[in-house]
């Protein structure tokens, strides 16, 4: 006799495809972090718009550092230690602004 597996909807009883289910997860916590991290990256880009003469120019360094360090993020499928040194970075640049 022939083995019967259903092939439905789980709710019938069709195996649950945990690979696919950790792999999406993963991808969602990933980008996440990464989403977060690009965001306080922003609002620091913002914070050196107005803190000082020259925090144009350092604003927009933030925000092409906070872009290529989120591109390399998503390349690394959810690495942050980029995003994590550009956060650094401009709380230096802020540091430096502010005299």
């Amino acid at each position: 006799m022939a083995e019967h597996t259903p092939s439905g909807p789980v709710e019938l009883g069709a195996p649950m495809d945990y690979a696919e289910h950790d792999r999406t997860y993963s991808g969602f916590v990933g980008f996440t972090k990464i989403s977060i991290l690009a965001t306080v990256a922003t609002l620091q880009a913002l914070a050196l718009f107005g803190l000082a003469n020259n925090g144009f120019w350092l604003g927009v360094l933030q925000l092409l550092l906070m872009t290529a360090a989120s591109i390399v993020g998503v390349i690394a499928k959810g690495s942050v230690k980029a995003l994590v040194g550009v956060v650094v970075v401009g709380f230096l640049l802020m540091a430096l602004a502010l005299g």
